[in-house]
């Protein structure tokens, strides 16, 4: 049976030339995602404005695009095809990932599509006053619809103590903030406006990228390490979890995040209000 090609898990698709493709799209995924690491590093290192600047925030903007679309056609695929059998604990795999992690994931997805869109070279580029239009106002209430329900979902029919919810939560914390930061202000401010919603939108997309791949990574180098735990008995993604103290740590990495929000709002909407 062939595993993921860094956490060790099953992938079981229904014949090997499926299961290869998988694999493959898995690791293109990760390259995209490292090469998103790296630029967003590189764009927020350099002098803000620069050729250089643009050049890095260029490429982190397309690859975190290209990471998003990967990352939902996979979890799409794992929630579609085969899903117990790619949600199952086996002799000799690592843990699989659970459904609320991939319904998290999912979520994940499309908001950075969204945050890409809000923060973009679209925005910080515009020469025409606010970007923010009634259908960014539509996917913006779509997508804390999505998030709400989500949360509803994993809270009453899965596991009310997993990290995922976290993930959700986190997201939908920051679109309220990106809802309010693109109201602000009208015409009075805008290209004030504009900058905050750049930085406010690319250094959450910088973090969460490297949030993302301390999880992909990490367990990867413990596996490495240590190996394989086969003492956790088998046992299906979808099942309730007990309250475990390790909820709150899930809190503890997404703090830091929360706060860039609030110190944004702060730092950007008064000179805003007062232009």
């Amino acid at each position: 049976m062939l595993a993921t090609p860094f956490q060790h898990k099953p992938v079981i698709y229904g014949s090997e030339l499926n299961d290869l493709l998988f694999f493959n799209a898995i690791s293109v995924h990760a390259v995209i995602a490292l090469v998103a690491l790296v630029s967003g590093v590189g764009a927020l290192a350099v002098r803000k404005g620069s050729l250089v600047h643009l050049r890095f925030g260029r490429a982190f903007v397309i690859s975190m695009y290209w990471t998003a679309v990967t990352g939902i056609l996979l979890d799409v695929l794992r929630l579609a095809f085969y899903v117990e059998e790619n949600h199952t604990k086996y002799l000799d795999y690592s843990m699989p990932s659970s459904y609320p992690a991939r319904f998290a994931f999912l979520f994940a997805g499309l908001c950075v599509l969204y945050m890409i869109r809000q923060g973009g070279l679209r925005t910080i580029l515009s020469s025409v006053g606010p970007v923010f239009g009634w259908g960014d106002r539509l996917a913006s209430l779509a997508l804390i619809v999505l998030g709400v329900g989500l949360s509803g979902l994993i809270y009453f029919r899965y596991n009310p103590w997993t990290g995922a919810l976290w993930m959700i939560w986190t997201f939908l914390a920051i679109l309220c903030f990106s809802v309010r930061m693109a109201e602000m202000g009208g015409w009075l401010g805008w290209r004030e406006r504009n900058r905050a919603l750049h930085r406010f939108h690319m250094i959450f997309l910088l973090v969460f990228c490297g949030w993302a791949s301390l999880q992909g990574f990490g367990p990867a180098i413990a596996l490495r390490l240590t190996g394989v735990d086969n003492s956790i008995p088998v046992y299906t993604g979808n099942q309730p979890g007990d309250y475990g103290p390790g909820f709150w740590w899930f809190l503890l990495a997404w703090a830091p995040v929360f706060l860039l929000g609030l110190y944004l709002l702060r730092r950007f909407s008064r000179p805003i209000r007062q232009s």
